[in-house]
């Protein structure tokens, strides 16, 4: 497990005795939810999967009803939908081959929506909702954090900062930091600022990196991994991960996320319609999404997995950029 070098979140103060013992409490949840983590996120754990070995949905997903997102909801974040789907270009595939023409609708090129719980933005809400979720015991909440995260790609896992659980309970969803905080990643919401106040919409206050700056990144390199010496191994590593950005009251959150469908061989990762892989070559003639370009691409059978949260004030893992 690797822990982060990072400053610590705001807590309001207290009392000296009962501070304390607050930590120690804190000290033994996150210890025992340490724990978990490491189990959940052996190299050799998958996704739950259903018979025909896509992802299983788990309860709450995107779409469901009833007491879904109690955590997201609580906090004020936006809840998963259409809108937090990645979508593409789809591209045609002549004789068993992928060709670069694009598939057109009444002239316009056509898109593909990936599935609910496949995709970046999904993987991280998924992790909020269950950190942000105040109504479980101690060990459901530890167990149901566990079981949003995983492993990177080189096996490894990344604890969690060490907040007490009532603090984050505490904080809110609030797009002004996008304003005022430090943010990590190449996206920037500064034309939707004015006054340090943000002015876009909440959906758009939520985004996903897309793609990481060039020698801002030290991603783990997976044992055996194999790749031009001309050519910097994190140019072609970053490319399986991606770093959501939510926007809380004590600054930006950055959570990032691993997504084990783009490989080495990243350009050939193809779905059909409905996010399922398969092979041009089974297809004949018809219509895939490719994983050309960008980060974090996520697929039925390999949804993409958060792998660290770091809440507002501190910086992601992976950052070696400018004020790390």
């Amino acid at each position: 497990m690797v822990n982060r070098r990072a400053k610590e979140p705001r807590v309001r103060a207290w009392g000296r005795m009962r501070r304390l013992a607050v930590w120690a409490v804190a000290v033994i949840l996150v210890c025992a939810f340490g724990a978990i983590v490491t189990h959940h996120g052996r190299t050799d754990a998958q996704p739950a999967t259903d018979e025909t070995g896509r992802a299983a949905a788990r309860d709450g997903d995107a779409g469901s009803e009833g007491d879904a997102w109690k955590g997201l909801r609580a906090a004020g974040i936006p809840t998963p939908g259409e809108w937090s789907r990645p979508e593409y270009t789809v591209q045609l595939v002549r004789d068993g081959a992928l060709t670069d023409k694009l598939a057109k609708t009444d002239g316009k090129a056509k898109t593909a929506r990936m599935p609910a719980g496949t995709g970046a933005v999904d993987a991280a809400l998924a992790t909020m909702d269950a950190l942000l979720d105040a109504t479980t015991d101690d060990k459901t909440w530890a167990a149901r954090v566990a079981d949003t995260m995983g492993a990177d790609g080189a096996g490894v896992t990344y604890a969690l900062p060490n907040f007490p659980r009532h603090w984050a309970l505490d904080r809110r969803f609030d797009p002004d930091t996008l304003c005022t905080g430090d943010i990590r990643i190449m996206r920037s919401w500064t034309s939707y600022c004015k006054a340090g106040e943000y002015q876009g919409d909440d959906h758009g206050a939520l985004g996903a990196a897309g793609r990481y700056q060039k020698g801002e990144t030290r991603f783990a390199v997976p044992a055996g991994f194999s790749y031009d010496s001309r050519t910097d191994p994190q140019e072609i590593l970053a490319r399986q991960y991606d770093t959501v950005v939510i926007p809380m009251d004590d600054g930006p959150w950055h959570i990032t996320v691993y997504c084990p469908a783009r490989t080495d061989d990243w350009r050939h990762v193809v779905t059909d319609l409905d996010g399922d892989e398969t092979d041009p070559a089974r297809i004949g003639d018809g219509e895939v999404v490719r994983s050309a370009g960008g980060t974090g691409f996520g697929t039925r059978q390999h949804p993409c997995r958060t792998i660290d949260v770091s809440v507002g004030g501190q910086t992601p893992y992976w950052y070696v950029g400018e004020g790390a």
